[in-house]
């Protein structure tokens, strides 16, 4: 509670401004609706989920604030003081019903999270770039189709969170953002990636689900760091051979696509454990596949085999096969073999 706390008067009226029951703060940033106070000074604000019309505009008296946590309201605007509060690391304004974001965005400096997701949002300011701390930059659902070429000045971004916009390409100046470990951008329109995409080496984690891509690049091959790769929910029809470059992958998720066959390189991924390729248009899945001797899970069921390599009793750790609804004949013999040592397999 407020009452607990020992605030500067300019600072407690600014805070007072914002009509919140004060008796509902907790501890930051445990609860939705908290504060923490130092010295005398507010230096993290939660209003989570108070119904916020607007914000107050003293709310440039919070000089000191450093995580302001404003999401879940009714925010359709913002008053430009909020850009005067310049020590800010954490701005959360996700969940509102923003339409825009000032260029004056920009003065925030120091911001090291950045949440805009689930707003209005069409367009982004190109003072974004001005974030040269910023590590993570959540943009997700909102009405975007393309983005400002910002990403070459954001040396820091490790988190980029696309996802349900209206992009019909993967801006190339993502492939910039050279320290970034998890990209997501599932549920666009994305038809095409940059050709310089394994430019990412430090990358980790990939999503780009529910898009319309057709082709990987060759490049992909060059995400020597990747450990999980989501390409569910598209149109892609082959996959390139230096996919077998990425010796840290552990899981891939094929699903949903229009593969006929593998690539002999996948058995090069030896942390795969993961690999699910249902409902693809597989015939054959190639012998290579027995050299992933970290493969525990294996999913082509909605395909069109009609036979199985030998080379999967060569699977030490398989535990789970997943066959059905695919044109076997009967049970295929290895089925029988991995059934009889444990393996679970559903045909």
């Amino acid at each position: 509670m407020i009452e607990r706390h020992t605030i500067q008067d300019k600072e407690r009226s600014a805070l007072l401004a914002f009509g919140v029951d004060v008796s509902r703060f907790g501890a930051f940033p445990v609860d939705a609706v908290s504060l923490r106070v130092e010295d005398e000074c507010i230096t993290g604000l939660s209003l989570d989920n108070c119904n916020l019309g607007d914000i107050p505009e003293n709310i440039a008296d919070l000089a000191h604030l450093r995580d302001l946590i404003l999401a879940k309201n009714q925010l359709a605007s913002l008053p430009a003081s909020l850009w005067e509060l310049t020590q800010l690391r954490t701005l959360n304004l996700g969940e509102n019903q923003l339409t825009r974001v000032s260029e004056r965005v920009g003065d925030l400096t120091k911001l090291e999270g950045l949440y805009l997701h689930s707003n209005q949002i069409d367009t982004l300011p190109e003072a974004i770039r001005k974030l040269k701390h910023v590590q993570v930059l959540d943009l997700s659902v909102n009405r975007m189709c393309e983005l400002p070429e910002i990403f070459a000045d954001l040396g820091e971004l490790r988190f980029l969170y696309v996802s349900n916009n209206g992009l019909d390409a993967m801006p190339e100046t993502v492939t910039q953002a050279g320290k970034l470990i998890y990209l997501n951008m599932t549920h666009n329109q994305i038809d095409r990636i940059p050709e310089r995409i394994g430019d990412l080496k430090h990358l980790h984690e990939l999503r780009l689900y529910n898009n319309q891509i057709m082709r990987l690049p060759e490049s992909i091959g060059g995400l020597e760091n990747l450990r999980e790769l989501h390409l569910m929910s598209n149109q892609i029809d082959r996959l390139p051979e230096t996919l077998g470059n990425m010796k840290r992958l552990r899981k891939l998720f094929l699903r949903d696509n229009a593969l006929t066959v593998l690539p002999e390189s996948i058995g090069q991924l030896e942390s795969l454990t993961e690999l699910d390729c249902r409902n693809n248009r597989l015939t054959v899945l190639p012998e290579t596949i027995g050299s992933l001797k970290n493969l525990t899970d294996l999913d082509v069921r909605a395909s069109r085999l009609t036979t199985l390599p030998e080379s999967l009793l060569d699977l030490p750790n398989l535990s789970k096969l997943d066959l059905r609804w695919n044109a076997f004949t009967g049970i295929p013999d290895v089925a029988r073999e991995l059934m009889a040592r444990g393996c679970s397999v559903f045909v």
